[in-house]
């Protein structure tokens, strides 16, 4: 007996959000991530998020928890940048999100620096 895992891939979405757009997203904690519950017919993510999707960052911003995500919602106008899994990760999975800085010097950016952020636990 064999057992298959499907991997999630990670999605970038990007919205345009005015000051009195509805989200339109019902969010739960689940092992320490943000999930997606559900999703509005009539809110800003309507056919671009759907139920199971875990929600990692917002304009580069994690998401640490339902309350951060909406918060940082709140906050934010105009072209929004949510990273989010295509569908739930499997048990015992976590993201890790691997960030490069660059420096722009003369013609050319020259990489700085690397560092990791573990966005799950």
């Amino acid at each position: 007996d064999s057992i298959s895992i499907s991997l999630p891939t990670i999605v970038h979405i990007t919205v345009e959000k005015n000051p009195n757009d509805e989200i339109g997203l019902s969010l739960i904690e689940k092992y320490g991530t943000t999930v997606v519950s559900e999703v509005s017919k009539s809110g800003l993510f309507r056919s671009k998020l759907k139920e199971g999707c875990e929600l990692l960052s917002i304009n580069g911003h994690k998401v640490t928890s339902p309350r951060s995500f909406i918060r940082m919602m709140k906050d934010f106008t105009g072209q929004i940048v949510i990273m989010a899994s295509s569908d739930p990760s499997p048990p015992g999975a976590k993201f890790i999100v691997v960030k490069k800085s660059f420096e722009f010097v003369g013609d050319k950016d020259e990489e700085q620096d690397v560092s990791f952020q573990k966005l799950n636990g």
